[in-house]
């Protein structure tokens, strides 16, 4: 994929973030194949729970005392890519040897371990600061490629051939 088309789809990631009622972070994620997207989803509550839909009411975690990142426990709210592959799965499109873009820094590990179960080949994100390095360690041992955008433009971390298939 070249760059160009990187930007783009990293774009529409952040453009899908802006669907999120999350009053704490808005994170999109798209799932594409072969230049076309074949999903998309964002953080937010599951379908047909009302928490985190009203931006009224404040976080549960924030009045609890919780930072971003913290007491993740007591959030109703499904992360943009486990949602983007559920969406996927809905609608009966794989994912296997896709790219996934993210509209945040590299995915927590539970999102990871779904982008890895999946199939996901290719993970593109922001360069912002990691939520932990667990998440990074299981897509370069997993042998999935990442790209990191950032004001510097693009890099990638390269994939390390483990045998595993």
């Amino acid at each position: 994929m070249s760059i160009a088309k990187d930007r783009q789809f990293l774009e529409m990631a952040e453009v899908v973030s802006k669907r999120s009622k999350c009053s704490s972070r808005s994170i999109g994620a798209v799932i594409v194949k072969d230049g076309s997207v074949v999903s998309e989803g964002y953080n937010g509550s599951p379908r047909g729970i009302s928490l985190c839909q009203d931006p009224t009411v404040e976080c549960r975690r924030r009045t609890m005392g919780y930072g971003s990142g913290e007491g993740l426990e007591h959030c109703p709210a499904v992360h943009a890519e486990a949602n983007a592959i559920a969406q996927a799965a809905r609608n009966g499109v794989g994912v296997n040897g896709c790219t996934l873009y993210c509209w945040c820094t590299v995915p927590c590990k539970n999102c990871v371990g779904l982008i890895i179960n999946a199939g996901i080949e290719r993970v593109v994100c922001l360069d912002e600061p990691l939520y932990d390095e667990v998440g990074l360690d299981m897509l370069v041992e997993a042998g999935v490629e990442v790209a990191r955008w950032g004001d510097g433009g693009m890099w990638t971390i390269p994939k390390i051939d483990t045998g595993a298939e």
